[in-house]
């Protein structure tokens, strides 16, 4: 998971040891190689002491914040690898009505403000296809499609030719192979 309030940055959940571990991306060669963020070296991005914190999916929001949905679980195993006895002990199903979502936001600069989509224009949604985060792009490509507005092809076409961001062309070019 990256976003543009986290450039580079990888983010893995770990519910079974409670934490959100961070890691930077950097080129090397034709790959790219993976290593700790600056400042945490000797800790996790995130780590708690309850043991109840299971951090089990993580996005990037429409406000390009982290968004982490925690199961909030006693109990995160399969009882299948639990022996008989100590299931006999314990409350496998604790907390299944429980959960919480956190979303975690830079201190240097504010959450981007969220847009009704719904309302934007056709222009609007084609520049859309440029944005770095999928919470922007995939909608609009959503949006354009069921107004079979053929306003779109010409905006679409010179997208193509013009943008530097490959993920805005590939989506551009499925537009065009559905619409156009």
């Amino acid at each position: 998971l990256s976003g543009p309030q986290s450039p580079n940055s990888l983010f893995v959940s770990e519910p079974v040891h409670n934490l959100v571990h961070r890691m930077t991306l950097a080129p090397d060669g034709v790959t790219l190689r993976g290593g700790r963020a600056k400042g945490e070296a000797n800790r996790e991005f995130l780590a708690s002491s309850d043991h109840w914190f299971r951090p089990t999916m993580l996005k990037t929001g429409p406000d390009g914040a982290l968004w982490i949905s925690d199961m909030y679980r006693a109990v995160i195993e399969h009882p299948e690898w639990i022996p008989d006895e100590i299931q006999k002990r314990i409350d496998l199903r604790a907390g299944e009505r429980e959960g919480r979502i956190y979303r975690v936001s830079r201190t240097d600069q504010p959450p981007r403000r969220i847009e009704r989509l719904d309302q934007l224009g056709v222009e609007q949604h084609v520049q859309s296809l440029e944005c770095p985060t999928g919470w922007r792009r995939d909608p609009a490509q959503r949006l354009l499609m069921p107004r079979d507005d053929r306003s779109c092809l010409p905006l679409l076409h010179q997208l193509v030719q013009t943008t530097a961001e490959p993920r805005a062309r590939v989506h551009a070019l499925w537009l065009l192979s559905i619409l156009g």
